[in-house]
């Protein structure tokens, strides 16, 4: 037991030294008006970063996906995270590389519209492409395309959008597809059970990111998701 104990604290001694050079190198990268701080914590990974949440209260939770086959507690438990954390959760896969955000692919089920009003609480960037993607296999909203286009558009005011289609099939694919022929930088996904978010928390996040791609998803959260 006393052995358990002391490797327990050797390897807690062992993360705090390698957390504590990552901090150093991201305060630096990130300068003076930032303030980078690490945590070691007992309890379960899930637990702990909602004790974070609670205690930090945080805009956004970053939390990285393992699309290497690594063995990774986040990559592991990125699903349970996305699903019950309170906050925006932006995936990142292993290996992506920062670039600006150019392109945003905006994944959007026209049965049901309320969830955009959720980009409300996102600063619009003049130098962002909003590409809004209805994948309709039915070809369902095809006679209300100018009607839908025109509300959005009103929601939408301070950003740079467009619309685009696709009659894939399969939703994750179409949108996959979409986000690799157009040099997206970042996909946004809306909470709801009819939406892009539903469909990713209810298969395999890591499957869906990591197919033909590596991107970030920023998901965004309402008080029922």
């Amino acid at each position: 037991m006393e052995k358990f104990a002391d490797e327990e604290h050797e390897s807690k001694k062992n993360a705090a030294v390698i957390l504590d050079q990552v901090t150093q190198k991201l305060q630096k990268a990130a300068g003076p008006n930032t303030h980078v701080k690490y945590a070691i914590s007992d309890f379960p990974l899930l637990r702990a970063i909602h004790q974070a949440i609670n205690s930090l209260d945080p805009d956004l939770l970053i939390a990285g996906s393992d699309s290497e086959g690594d063995e990774s507690p986040i990559g592991d438990e990125i699903i349970t995270i996305s699903k019950s954390s309170p906050v925006p959760v932006l995936v990142i896969p292993s290996g992506c590389r920062y670039e600006p955000v150019k392109k945003a692919l905006l994944p959007c089920n026209f049965a049901d519209l309320s969830s955009l009003t959720l980009l409300e609480g996102l600063t619009p960037l003049e130098s962002v492409q909003l590409k809004l993607l209805n994948v309709d296999p039915d070809n369902d909203f095809a006679n209300q395309r100018s009607e839908i286009e025109q509300s959005i558009s009103e929601l939408l005011l301070d950003y740079k959008h467009d619309f685009n289609y696709s009659t894939n099939e399969d939703i994750v694919e179409g949108i996959l597809e979409f986000f690799n022929n157009n040099n997206i930088q970042l996909v946004i996904a809306l909470p709801g059970k009819r939406s892009f978010f539903y469909r990713l928390t209810h298969t395999s996040i890591s499957q869906a990111l990591t197919q033909n791609s590596a991107k970030p998803v920023l998901l965004l959260k309402d008080d029922e998701n």
